[in-house]
């Protein structure tokens, strides 16, 4: 999705480093949520350990936002950042407490050698 979607310049960014950071820190705080909006098969391919799917253009990601707790923190993923970043500012616009772009997506996660999954993972 384009950078000039509303809301996307109040999207808080990390780089994959800062990332990988963040999920080690929170990986156990039941209020994080490490949250995928690729494809099913995207997803199955490659993901990171832990994270939720919710397809951002598979239809099903208005319908769900509103199951999510706005008051969890979220980190984004998608394949290069474009579309996190994009669900980000729709979660934040819809009052999210914290929705974060993991910019470069996993494209930048897997350049720097950091450990991926494959197979399906539990939905949104």
């Amino acid at each position: 999705m384009a950078a000039g979607m509303p809301g996307q310049a109040d999207v808080p960014e990390i780089d994959v480093q800062q990332a990988r950071q963040y999920i080690a820190e929170k990986s156990s705080d039941s209020a994080f949520v490490l949250l995928d909006v690729r494809t099913p098969a995207e997803v199955a391919e490659a993901h990171i350990a832990g994270c939720v799917m919710l397809d951002l253009n598979g239809g099903e990601f208005l319908r769900q936002l509103p199951r999510l707790d706005p008051q969890k923190d979220y980190l984004l993923v998608c394949r290069s950042g474009n579309r996190s970043g994009y669900a980000a500012a729709v979660m934040l616009n819809l009052g999210f407490r914290r929705a974060v772009n993991m910019q470069g997506g996993m494209l930048d996660w897997i350049r720097a050698g950091y450990d991926v999954e494959s197979g399906g993972v539990e939905s949104a």
